[in-house]
């Protein structure tokens, strides 16, 4: 099973309409007059707690992002009639809070130690359900570093460079542009959505591009999934008519060969991950309001799976279970899937009937490698999983790849330091990590390494090439 920033295969979805982290809601989170600034973020005339208190990185959260823990949580805040915020190009920063954008959406996250690319919302939420939700408690600090490298693994720059662009090419000489999300079709080409210029490209297994969709078509997309016939889903932050909220999420049928792309599903909620089952139907994780949705992209019927609507930790069945900000997806080879429980710091499995158990992570945000139970993770938030059953984690703020196989969760690659390197697996560098896909011999993970919204030189695709396994 190849999978990109859900997987290509089974998933998991959430649920539009709800606001995280029981944030109240002004005028659909509006800043109001201009909001007061702080060292928190900034608040508004009655204005919302943006992806807040709910993931709770670790300071106060305002409506340009909350101040994390070394970082920002990028997210942008809610906005609505009364003003937009861009979180400063990004989310809040530490000391400066959220600053007011004046009507337009920032570029996400800065800090690619705890931030997620989004942008901020620039329509009103008044159609948004806000259940009452309980504040879900502040991550502390990192706690454990234990590493187990796998040996002989090693990284490379497969597309782009440290300079953002949109023209075709072959290797560095691609420009990309916030790489967010990668997808391996069937034939093995990759396609990458870039978020920033809202483009999808197409590159070959030699590394040459084409561009399938070029900018004035989508908006700011995410996830993306290749399906077996050359269609292409893809999620977008806005609805066709270029309004953002917690619910204007749309899924789009992108048809490769004729390059055109059409609206599946309009205001679904906020989808991250995106994954296709075996009989058609679509999997979402929908991050914003914690909950997983079926969506069958024939008829439109969406179905919930598993959440309700406040960021929590639990599993059970259906509404008895709770995510925080449930990010990729992909399809397991016995149908169930595994998400990436972003502010949970877990993995989490989903079974079709709605049943949600957890595979692994203790739920402490740290780095540890060995037991799956006993195992930490710092803000999962991309997975992919091979024909084998071999789960392939981004860890984001641990800034590395790691991988879950034989009952043992282990590092590919990756220092620990956010940045740029190539070389072998214990020296390499990643910055955005938000997406990843793995060939089905389990040999190469590709990575969208990008900017997680910020202005940083991270615009490429990474290669971690994996030595068989004895």
């Amino acid at each position: 099973m190849q999978t990109g920033m859900g997987g290509v295969g089974d998933g998991g979805a959430g649920l539009g309409g709800f606001l995280d982290g029981g944030a109240g809601a002004g005028d659909g989170g509006a800043i109001g007059t201009g909001g007061a600034v702080g060292s928190g973020g900034a608040v508004g005339m009655g204005g919302a707690v943006g992806i807040g208190g709910a993931v709770g990185i670790g300071g106060a959260v305002g409506m340009g992002g909350a101040v994390g823990i070394g970082g920002d949580i990028g997210i942008g805040g809610d906005t609505g009639a009364g003003g937009a915020t861009g979180g400063d190009a990004g989310g809040s920063d530490a000391g400066a809070g959220g600053a007011v954008d004046s009507g337009g959406d920032g570029a996400g996250g800065t800090d690619a130690g705890s931030s997620v690319t989004d942008g901020g919302d620039t329509g009103s939420n008044d159609g948004a359900i806000a259940p009452s939700c309980p504040e879900v408690p502040a991550a502390g600090p990192p706690v454990g570093v234990s590493v187990d490298f796998v040996t002989g693994v090693t990284v490379s720059t497969f597309a782009g460079s440290g300079i953002p662009g949109t023209g075709d090419g072959s290797g560095a000489a691609v420009g990309l542009t916030n790489p967010v999300s990668v997808s391996l079709a069937p034939n093995g080409n990759l396609f990458v959505a870039e978020y920033d210029d809202n483009q999808i490209r197409q590159l070959t297994p030699a590394g040459d591009s084409s561009t399938i969709i070029a900018d004035g078509i989508l908006n700011q997309p995410f996830g993306l999934v290749a399906a077996s016939n050359g269609i292409l889903y893809v999620d977008t932050d806005h609805d066709p008519q270029g309004q953002k909220s917690l619910t204007s999420g749309t899924i789009w049928r992108v048809d490769v060969s004729a390059q055109t792309a059409t609206p599946v599903k309009a205001d679904i909620g906020r989808p991250r991950g995106v994954a296709i089952l075996s009989d058609g139907r679509m999997v979402l994780s929908d991050y914003r309001n914690h909950r997983l949705l079926l969506l069958d992209p024939q008829t439109g019927a969406v179905t919930p799976l598993a959440g309700n609507g406040c960021p929590g930790y639990a599993d059970g069945q259906g509404t008895a279970a709770q995510f925080n900000m449930p990010y990729g997806l992909a399809v397991r080879p016995d149908g169930s899937l595994v998400i990436a429980d972003w502010g949970n710091h877990r993995l989490r499995t989903l079974t079709l009937d709605g049943t949600v158990g957890t595979l692994a992570g203790d739920g402490v945000n740290g780095m540890l490698d060995g037991d799956p139970a006993a195992a930490r993770f710092n803000f999962p938030e991309a997975v992919a999983v091979d024909a084998s059953g071999a789960i392939y984690v981004s860890d984001q703020a641990n800034h590395r790849i790691r991988r879950l196989a034989g009952g043992r969760v282990q590092t590919l690659a990756g220092d620990g330091i956010d940045g740029f390197a190539d070389g072998a697996g214990d020296d390499a560098e990643f910055y955005g990590q938000e997406g990843i896909a793995v060939t089905p011999d389990g040999l190469t993970v590709y990575v969208a390494d990008g900017t997680n919204g910020g202005a940083g030189p991270y615009h490429r695709v990474r290669a971690v090439a994996v030595p068989a396994t004895p």
